[in-house]
């Protein structure tokens, strides 16, 4: 079983979203949060009952997790475009690091193309 949370990216990031992505191992009784947008970070292998006291401390803090809202957006929105696709789409805003006119002009054009093939934006930077 597989869950995303998106979230506003940290602030040395940059401006754009993350996503988490929690995964349980059936065979192992755990639960693994990865953060896929952020390279040098690594995985988290948490047992069944941290993943509970997780879960009881956010309940602590905002009250019952359960009573919060379900998000509006949905995370992916149908493309006939495939997830790796999607991500080495994403790569090529690296292409154009800087602040150049030229690398400029190739992040919007970038951008744009997201926007007519319907990618979801939060995980490219403009």
């Amino acid at each position: 079983m597989i869950r995303t949370v998106n979230f506003a990216g940290w602030h040395f990031q940059g401006n754009g979203d993350s996503i988490m992505v929690l995964r349980k191992l059936n065979n192992q009784g755990i639960v693994e949060v990865a953060f896929p947008f952020l390279e040098d970070t690594p995985n988290i292998d948490l047992k069944i009952t941290e993943a509970m006291d997780l879960r009881n401390a956010l309940n602590d803090l905002i009250g019952p997790v359960l009573t919060l809202p379900t998000p509006q957006a949905e995370l992916f929105p149908q493309t006939q475009i495939s997830v790796s696709d999607q991500s080495a789409f994403s790569s090529l805003f690296d292409r154009f690091p800087t602040d150049f006119e030229g690398d400029k002009q190739a992040r919007k054009a970038l951008t744009l193309a997201a926007g007519i093939l319907g990618l979801p934006m939060g995980a490219f930077r403009p």
